[in-house]
C-alpha cells in the first residue's frame, strides 16, 4: 500500500496486521479520529481512517468501483447480479439488504 498524506503528523499507518491504524485519542472504550473528531470503537476507527486515506481494499472486477469494507462490496455486487436475498414474509417483496427489509412496514 502506498499512501501520500499532505499532513503526515495527523495520521500514522502501519501494516503489521494488515489493518490501517490511525493516530487517535482514547476515552474509555471509544477512540477519536484526530482528523475529524468523530468517535468509534477501536475496530470501526480502523475502517473510518480509510475514509481519510482513500484506501479501498475491495474492488469490483466488473465496474472498478472500490470499497472500504467487504460488506459494501458484497451489497454492490448485487447490483450486477440482481440478487435480492431478503424477502418479506407478508408480501414477498425482495430486498438487497436486510436492513431495508427490516424498515418495511405493512398497514
Amino acid at each position: 500500500m502506498t499512501l501520500i498524506l499532505e499532513e503526515p503528523e495527523l495520521l500514522q499507518l502501519k501494516e503489521e496486521d494488515g489493518r490501517a491504524k490511525g493516530k487517535r485519542h482514547k476515552v474509555g472504550n471509544r477512540a477519536f479520529c484526530q482528523i475529524c473528531g468523530k468517535s468509534f470503537n477501536q475496530f470501526y476507527l480502523y475502517n473510518h481512517i480509510r475514509t481519510h486515506t482513500g484506501e479501498k481494499r475491495f474492488s469490483c472486477k466488473i465496474c472498478g468501483k472500490g470499497f472500504i469494507q467487504s460488506y459494501q462490496y458484497t451489497v454492490h455486487m448485487r447490483t450486477h447480479t440482481g440478487e435480492r436475498p431478503f424477502s418479506c414474509h407478508i408480501c414477498g417483496k425482495r430486498f438487497v439488504q436486510k436492513n431495508n427489509l427490516q424498515k418495511k412496514t405493512h398497514s
